[in-house]
């Protein structure tokens, strides 16, 4: 969760890995944002593709400039948004690593 003392971590330090956040019920979705892991070791992660779960599989989705990548973060402190290029209305959405500083680790949230 943004802001909190901790972060995901995943189980290995290699792409592949994913975690997800349940909003609890469909809500329309505009984006995300991500923080990297407070810690002294700096762990965040740097690049990752999105996915939400709709009618029973997930779907890739793009951010404002087009693109299936989205820009993390390069610390522990700073907030990243990163707004879709179409709002979508799921429950579930899926982030997975593409690159990292130190370790695959992440706080995130849900622009809704």
């Amino acid at each position: 969760m943004i802001g909190s003392p901790q972060a995901w971590s995943a189980g290995t330090n290699a792409v592949g890995q994913w975690m997800y956040i349940d909003a609890g019920a469909e809500r329309e979705v505009y984006g995300v944002v991500t923080q990297g892991r407070k810690s002294h070791w700096l762990e965040s992660t740097t690049t990752y593709k999105v996915d939400v779960y709709l009618s029973g599989s997930w779907v890739a989705v793009r951010n404002e400039a087009g693109s299936s990548t989205f820009t993390g973060n390069t610390d522990g402190n700073t907030q990243v948004q990163n707004r879709f290029s179409n709002s979508v209305t799921t429950r579930y959405v899926r982030f997975t690593p593409l690159s990292w500083y130190v370790y695959v680790s992440m706080r995130a949230g849900l622009l809704i």
